[in-house]
């Protein structure tokens, strides 16, 4: 029934013929392609069909292939309405390729190419065996690629009438052919070069790019054999110095170091760092320990890298555990954790930098991670450097509160040192005030001596001169100065009384002074 035509598909048809041809009821899926027909849905490769008698709508963008039954092939491109009898009928499946993509092209020759974008292309099953899209690689201004070309390869294509099957575009798309002769070679030239970022590269067909598979920390569930499984989040990881996975809830042993779990192409040119635990390493006095280690390194020459090594993180492991081994190979175990700075130093580690040196590499600087021994040592160390912490903790506690007592006493010292300072200074200074008033008080007294003395000397120069004249108008200056003192007596005494009272006062005058004596009593 859906070898059936249609009216659709015929037409419009005869009316003498409309009773004998019977239209069935159409199926769904036949539906479903009319409907894609008419402007739906792109069809791609997956839509194949053989048609005894119709039609088939072309839309632009489409491409179509037909096969009649001499099996000539015939592209048919959109927008075309094609009438089809005895044919099978394939539409291409569309590939577009944007700035940053390109498209492998595997034709049934052998012949492979890769097209930049952007470009639109349709896969014809006559020409291309498959045709794949693939990313641009985007390097970063730290990021090389290294790539190697097969040159007999383009040699080979040299002479070839035709570039491979057509590249269908649009309305403009043709059906071409391809000359199937390919050259061969019995030996293949292959060069290497070194693409740096920032970029980004489009290999060609005879261009492939180098694979790095080197020591790697493996992640969570691995299994001694190779594990790729989030390698692309471990690997960047790695190659920055991270140490943690946070898409990783299980723990990464970072210290250890197995082969091909680190596996990229691009090359990180930064500096960066490796973590790595030397196992096993013996003392003098068989304790086995275990040490830990981080490395600090820079690719000084990456080409000497790729003709001298396929694995640096590898030879920076072994040559790690060499020197590792050798630094504790001839002490006791004290003496190595008494030695444990020496190994931040790079002269500890000749084998790693002469190693690094002859691989491409430079390194930066060797820090000391930390070492670790078996329990029961380690235990027991633990014991001794708690007691050691113990003791040195009471002797400080000790010395401390000797400080605190001896500076307790001098600070006491220093107090009443400068307690009779102020006292001293304080009695220096009263004793100095009470001199400067004693001296005020003299000068004062002095002064009020010296001022009378002035007085007397101008009172008695001036009763010099009243005498000397008096005397030279013939005054008896005796008799003057008799009278003058006798009516003056040098004491008054008053006595207040009864008259019988009186009568029984006497007087004395002290024995010192007779004249006074005479003078009170004669006055008396």
């Amino acid at each position: 029934k859906s070898q059936l035509p249609s009216p659709s598909d015929t037409g419009a048809a005869d009316p003498s013929n409309r009773a004998v041809v019977r239209v069935p009821q159409q199926h769904p899926a036949h539906q479903q392609q009319q409907a894609m027909a008419r402007g739906g849905d792109f069809r791609d490769g997956s839509y194949k069909r053989r048609v005894f008698f119709g039609k088939r709508t072309v839309k632009e963008g489409e491409v179509c292939a037909i096969w009649n039954t001499a099996g000539k092939h015939k592209l048919v491109v959109g927008p075309h309405r094609q009438w089809i009898v005895m044919s099978d009928v394939r539409f291409l499946s569309r590939f577009t390729a944007d700035q940053s993509e390109y498209l492998v092209v595997k034709h049934r020759s052998g012949h492979k190419e890769h097209i930049r974008g952007p470009l639109v292309m349709h896969c014809d099953p006559v020409h291309h065996e498959t045709i794949t899209l693939e990313k641009g690689i985007a390097l970063e201004n730290f990021e090389a690629l290294v790539v190697y070309r097969d040159a007999t390869y383009g040699e080979s294509l040299k002479g070839i009438g035709g570039k491979g099957a057509p590249i269908l575009r649009g309305s403009d798309a043709a059906a071409g052919r391809l000359g199937m002769a390919v050259g061969t070679s019995s030996e293949a030239v292959v060069s290497r070069r070194v693409i740096r970022g920032p970029t980004l590269f489009f290999p060609e067909a005879s261009e492939w790019v180098h694979n790095f598979s080197w020591h790697g920390a493996r992640g969570p569930g691995s299994s001694s054999s190779n594990n790729n499984k989030n390698s692309s989040i471990r690997n960047a990881h790695e190659r920055n110095g991270s140490r943690d996975f946070t898409d990783e809830p299980e723990k990464v042993q970072h210290g250890d170091k197995f082969p091909h779990q680190l596996k990229f192409t691009k090359v990180n040119l930064t500096p960066t760092q490796l973590y790595f635990d030397v196992k096993d390493a013996r003392t003098t006095d068989d304790a086995q320990i275990t040490i830990s280690l981080m490395v600090f390194y820079h690719m000084n020459d990456l080409e000497l890298m790729l003709d001298t090594t396929q694995d640096p993180i590898g030879d920076f492991v072994n040559a790690l555990a060499a020197d590792v081994m050798s630094f504790a190979a001839d002490k006791t175990y004290e003496a190595v954790l008494s030695r444990t700075a020496s190994m931040c130093e790079l002269s500890t580690f000749p084998i790693l930098t002469s190693r690094a040196k002859a691989i491409g590499y430079l390194i930066d600087k060797v820090v000391f991670r930390g070492i670790k021994t078996s329990s029961h040592l380690q235990d027991m160390h633990n014991k001794a450097v708690s007691n050691a912490a113990r003791l040195r903790l009471e002797s400080l506690e000790s010395e401390q509160k000797e400080r605190r007592l001896d500076l307790e006493t001098r600070h006491a010292h220093e107090r009443e040192r400068t307690k009779l300072t102020a006292d001293s200074e304080a009695s220096e200074e009263k004793r100095s005030l009470s001199d400067k008033e004693h001296q005020q008080l003299l000068r004062h007294w002095r002064e009020q001596k010296q001022a009378e003395l002035e007085h007397a000397q101008q009172s008695q120069l001036q009763e010099l001169d009243y005498l000397t004249k008096l005397s030279k108008t013939g005054v008896d200056l005796t008799q003057y100065l008799v009278a003058r003192e006798a009516s003056r007596p040098s004491q008054h005494i008053r006595v207040d009384g009864a008259a019988s009272a009186l009568a029984k006062v006497h007087l004395s005058a002290p024995a010192a002074d007779k004249s006074a004596g005479r003078q009170a009593g004669f006055f008396g």
